[in-house]
């Protein structure tokens, strides 16, 4: 299992979110998903919880967690070959934001 299904799924079962048959459909289609998607994810998943209070943030933390973090999210978006700039998009808001509070990530 790699780091960002590690990281996912451990949210998911803190929070209580995540079934048996859920986390096994989950696991069962994180290994398709590409070394430049999950690498992407990993990054604005972390600037997400760094960043997470910075005004404005929250409204990009739904983006995230709905495609980063559901195996649902994660199979649209390696469907989609666009979807690692998108990603990366949303990583480039939340620095931005950051920013502009004085917060360099």
């Amino acid at each position: 299992m790699n780091k960002l299904t590690s990281a996912v799924l451990a949210g998911a079962l803190a929070l209580g979110a995540c079934s048996s048959d859920q986390l096994s459909r989950f696991t069962a289609g994180a290994a398709r998903v590409e070394p430049a998607l999950e690498a992407a994810c990993r990054t604005a998943s972390t600037l997400a919880t760094v960043a997470g209070l910075v005004p404005g943030v929250g409204a990009i933390l739904p983006y995230i967690n709905v495609g980063c973090g559901t195996a649902e999210g994660l199979a649209r978006l390696a469907a989609d070959p666009s979807s690692v700039e998108w990603v990366g998009t949303l990583s480039g808001q939340i620095k931005a934001l950051a920013a502009r509070t004085g917060l360099h990530l």
